[in-house]
């Protein structure tokens, strides 16, 4: 039972790992794409990287649905939906730049970068971390308890052969008093 909980607990703190991994590396990735879409003078270059960032954000939020938070932890379920919040603050101020009818000039483009994208991304990079930082605590918490399990398991199983050694020990003794005693009788008789 310690065994298949603790490959459980392992299975999906590393499943939740590789998840919020892959969202932060979409993230990275949909603001170096729409950087390029903002410096790409050409309507077909803006289509191309306004195709991959919808592609991106299918894959952020295939990516969110999949994730399997702790039903107990509060800490972890507040940043989940803050993290949910963000990408959706994130998704939503980096779409209608690209939908402008005319590209940016280099200062606007610059602006929109620094104003809202960047701190967006590092807002959703930080609660990422702060959620890897709260599934690692769990993550431990939960094998020290397997730990203790096992632990308690050991102990049970060292009393369990004293008592039994002890009681075998106390049964050979009584079957040789026994035994000795009929022999006694025997001679008497």
């Amino acid at each position: 039972d310690a065994d298949s909980r603790g490959m459980a607990i392992r299975s999906r703190f590393l499943r939740n790992e590789q998840l919020l991994s892959a969202v932060r590396a979409q993230v990275l990735l949909s603001s170096v794409y729409l950087r390029g879409a903002l410096l790409d003078s050409t309507a077909d270059g803006v289509g191309a990287y306004q195709d991959r960032l919808h592609r991106i954000q299918r894959d952020v939020e295939r990516a969110l649905l999949e994730y399997v938070p702790r039903v107990e932890s509060e800490a972890e379920r507040a940043q989940w939906q803050a993290l949910q919040r963000e990408l959706g603050e994130y998704w939503g101020s980096m779409m209608p730049v690209l939908a402008l009818e005319r590209t940016p000039s280099a200062v606007e483009a610059r602006a929109v970068l620094r104003e809202t994208i960047i701190p967006k991304r590092e807002t959703i990079i930080r609660i990422s971390d702060g959620i890897h930082a709260v599934n690692q605590h769990a993550f431990e918490q939960e094998q020290g308890e397997i730990a203790a399990l096992r632990r308690g398991l050991r102990l049970r199983v060292w009393q369990t052969s004293a008592i039994t050694v002890i009681l075998g020990l106390v049964i050979a003794f009584l079957a040789t008093r026994y035994a000795g005693r009929l022999e006694s009788r025997i001679r008497e008789q």
